[in-house]
């Protein structure tokens, strides 16, 4: 690939439970806490992808299925807020270091989460009723430096540059006493785009 030899990983593991603390959350109005009783699995697979592409450029991918399946009191269900889709995905560019010690550094990093199950909402009003399922959320942050010497850089950076923001994290949180208001539900940033800047100086 590109001339260069690339690092793959395969992973794959499967976890049975037999003994497990339930945390339910499928009553709207309250948590039970009880001992499994029936099944839980876990199963997970995870590739990666490592390539230098050209001198100072490296790029790298990872896609993880994770499917967990817990037996509640209301059924055999997938746990909530778990994606069973991950996308991650990394660029990273270092120009050639000069005599003075002067470069400059990209950095650049994509993840993207697949639909989540939420908890149910089925005994809310109407107003207060969730989806199924969350939609998808993808995020971008990248990072530019500038190397001065071995001692100084100055950074620029921006994170969530896709604007992923959750519109309502906190379910009817105008109403903080009554019985539907709920803080369970995040599962995406809360925040739009955020924009960094700073320096580094390492004392010898």
């Amino acid at each position: 690939m590109f001339g260069k030899k690339p690092e793959i990983t395969l992973d794959y593991y499967r976890t049975d439970f037999i003994n497990q603390i339930i945390v339910d959350w499928e009553n709207p109005r309250e948590v039970n806490f009880y001992n499994l009783k029936g099944k839980s699995i876990a199963i997970s697979f995870q590739a990666e992808l490592n390539v230098n592409i050209l001198e100072g450029f490296d790029f790298r991918t990872a896609y993880k299925y994770y499917n967990v399946k817990t037996d509640y009191t209301s059924g055999r269900l997938d746990r909530p807020l778990t994606p069973k889709h991950r996308v991650f995905v990394n660029v990273s560019y270092e120009t050639l270091r000069k005599a003075n010690g002067t470069q400059w550094k990209f950095d650049s990093t994509f993840n993207w989460l697949g639909e989540q199950r939420l908890s149910s909402t089925y005994g809310n009003p109407i107003e207060y009723k969730l989806p199924e399922t969350t939609p998808t959320v993808a995020t971008l942050n990248a990072q530019l430096t500038k190397v001065f010497s071995k001692s100084f850089e100055v950074y620029l950076g921006g994170e969530n540059l896709t604007n992923e923001k959750q519109d309502n994290p906190i379910l009817n949180s105008e109403n903080p006493f009554e019985s539907t208001f709920d803080t369970t539900f995040v599962y995406g940033p809360i925040f739009g785009v955020t924009f960094y800047a700073g320096l580094r100086y390492k004392l010898n």
